[in-house]
């Protein structure tokens, strides 16, 4: 009986002290929530995420935890669409007596799945968000305010339409700002000089300056240090000329504009903008005029019909901004405005809104300044505009060209700056004429060769493009009818008019040369061609992959006894199986093209080697993700046999420090 009794005692403490160790659990849970809640309350979301993700693993089939997840991701930029499938788990148990503040809650709010639908739309699945958005607003009484649902049902319409009409608009993303996972926040200086720009580092918000210099941008300094950053300043503009640096800064409880000026080559400390702009309200962003004269800022003070609004400032005779009014017109909204800035000429105001009809979260709109008032705003339409928030144009040029950020899903979610050129009657595209100099068999250019181009309008200034050693030339003109002349030593002076019309993309011109001097026999290897590269995952041929093919089937015009060997490649990611796949419809996308300009498919064979045969690395020695090594090796190349094959030189120009080590 005595050893029954100590027996049952042992489980006794044992019960109790597994009972302990799990109310402690529950207790440390519970803490882990409030804190989370609280960080989320002020705005720390990425820090709040981090705890909900620890209780939603723990706790999969709690809506509660996984709505706050959700409804985390939806508030961290480049990370939105990651909140799908917890808000997808979060509607399956929604209730109107949701209590967000306790812990015990499981149940999820009806907004679930008014925020799912949210998720829905930023990810492009508008069929998805519009039935979540239905369904919400019918589950609304009829005291309740519809107004937030139905906006957001007219913004899916809205981007409907809009992708189905999209503007003509050219995106271009220079490989030297492809510095890190996120790169964003480009800020441009009216003269188009000068750009300040952001980096997420693993710790800290990192701020860059380059300048554009002989036709290029140089390699971006960091200068978050010379700032006197402490890793959280957000870059918001430059001043015309690029001397002045306006910032937005995180301080205890509001955010207010700071400024840099650039004095010799370095950049000077942070301090707070002189007058009356910072309150204690937020002001978030801010910008100045060409002139110099008046400050755009945007804040959440009073005076404003919305949250955040667009106010000026104007500089009084002390140097200090005061004069505080919201601008006038219909520009802001009960909404939010922001990154208000205006084109180098004034003339022009764009602004991000969420108050305007759009495609969902913030758009890019644009109002001109006309008989002393500023217009009605014109949203800038898709494909510049998206469904999630298009923020920080920076625009150049009387607003036809910029730069903004866009993000892109790969493995992970990046975002890069790209420069933009809009395209309309009021600035036409202008055509790309390719050209290439026919010489007869045996031949090599004159060194004094040269070609103008003349608008016979006059409108156009006289162009003298740069010819290649291999005759080919390339030039991007308006539409319109150009005198084209080529004279050398040597050679019979040629003369043709050309028209360009405003359909065309491309224009081909051949140009066939005779010699009135003896022939001049020419060296091996007359001939340069590159291989062609691909975007990831794709198949299809970029513009700048169309040209070389169309000089390439020139060439094999003139040689016409030579096999073309078509071979095509992938980087790294995905099966081995399926990048043999997608090497060869590659390498057919460009026999294919070959052939449609009238090379024989009988001189041409094709072969995809999958990943097998890399030219650069695919990753960096710490195996991190190599993205500009990657792209080398997505590409299609070229051999070559025929008895004047050696006329033909493949050229890469890849950087060494790329190049896989043999």
């Amino acid at each position: 009986m005595v050893k029954n009794g100590v027996f049952t005692k042992i489980i006794w403490s044992l019960l109790l002290i597994g009972n302990s160790l799990y109310a402690q659990e529950i207790i440390d849970d519970e803490k882990i929530f409030y804190n989370a809640n609280l960080l989320s309350l002020y705005h720390k979301h990425e820090k709040a995420l981090s705890l909900y993700l620890k209780l939603a693993e723990k706790y999969p089939d709690n809506s509660n935890i996984q709505y706050l997840t959700g409804i985390s991701y939806l508030h961290i930029p480049g990370e939105k669409i990651k909140a799908i499938p917890y808000l997808e788990k979060a509607s399956q148990n929604v209730s109107r007596k949701y209590k967000k503040e306790l812990f015990q809650e499981t149940r999820a709010p009806l907004e679930a799945i008014l925020f799912l639908g949210r998720a829905y739309q930023i990810n492009n699945e508008l069929n998805k968000a519009l039935a979540a958005y239905t369904s919400y607003k019918k589950m609304l009484r009829k005291k309740q305010s519809k107004n937030l649902v139905e906006r957001w049902i007219r913004s899916c319409e809205t981007a409907r339409k809009m992708m189905n009409n999209p503007g003509d608009v050219e995106f271009v993303f220079p490989e030297l700002f492809k510095m890190g996972r996120m790169v964003y926040h480009p800020a441009i200086s009216g003269n188009g000089g000068k750009m300040v720009f952001m980096v997420d580092t693993k710790y800290y918000h990192a701020v860059y300056f380059t300048k554009y210099e002989n036709g290029a941008w140089t390699n971006p300094k960091n200068i978050t240090m010379d700032i006197e950053s402490d890793g959280f300043y957000e870059v918001s503009s430059l001043n015309y000329d690029g001397t002045i640096l306006f910032l937005t800064v995180p301080r205890k409880s509001q955010k207010d504009i700071f400024i840099s000026r650039h004095e010799g080559n370095r950049w000077g400390k942070a301090v707070p903008l002189e007058g009356k702009v910072n309150s204690l309200h937020n002001e978030v962003f801010a910008s100045l005029s060409p002139d110099g004269h008046i400050l755009y800022f945007v804040s959440d003070r009073s005076g404003g019909p919305g949250s955040l609004d667009i106010f000026t400032a104007t500089l009084s005779s002390e140097r200090k901004w005061d004069n505080i009014e919201p601008l006038p017109g219909p520009i802001n909204t009960p909404y939010d405005e922001q990154s208000a800035i205006l084109t180098p000429d004034g003339k022009k105001l764009f602004f991000s809104s969420n108050g305007h009809p759009g495609m969902g979260g913030f758009d890019v709109f644009v109002s001109k300044y006309e008989n002393g008032a500023w217009q009605e705003p014109v949203n800038l339409g898709y494909p510049l505009n998206t469904t999630d928030d298009d923020l920080y144009f920076s625009p150049l040029d009387h607003g036809f060209k910029g730069y903004i950020t866009r993000r892109f899903i790969e493995k992970e979610i990046k975002s890069y700056i790209a420069s933009v050129e809009f395209f309309s009657p009021e600035h036409p595209r202008p055509v790309a004429l390719s050209g290439n100099l026919i010489l007869p068999p045996n031949q090599i250019l004159p060194a004094d060769i040269k070609i103008n181009i003349k608008d016979i309008t006059g409108k156009v200034t006289t162009l003298t493009p740069y010819i290649s050693k291999d005759g080919t030339f390339y030039t991007k003109l308006p539409a319109g009818t150009y005198r084209i002349t080529v004279n050398g030593k040597g050679i019979t002076p040629y003369s043709r008019m050309i028209v360009l019309q405003k359909e065309d993309r491309v224009k081909n011109l051949e140009i066939p040369l005779t010699y009135t001097a003896p022939e001049q026999r020419v060296n091996k290897e007359m001939y340069i061609i590159s291989p062609v590269y691909f975007d990831f995952n794709k198949f299809t041929l970029t513009s700048s992959a169309r040209l070389k093919l169309d000089k390439m089937a020139d060439i094999l015009k003139v040689l016409p006894n030579v096999q073309v060997s078509i071979e095509g490649h992938t980087d790294a990611i995905g099966s081995c199986s399926y990048n043999r796949k997608l090497s060869l419809k590659r390498a057919n996308s460009v026999k294919n093209h070959l052939v449609s300009r009238g090379v024989s498919s009988s001189r041409l064979v094709v072969i995809g080697y999958g990943e097998s045969r890399p030219v650069t690395i695919n990753k960096n020695p710490d195996g991190t993700d190599n993205p500009t090594g990657r792209h080398f090796n997505r590409r299609v190349e070229f051999s070559m046999k025929g008895n004047t094959a050696d006329q033909i030189q493949v050229k890469y120009n890849i950087p060494p420090e790329l190049l896989i080590k043999k």
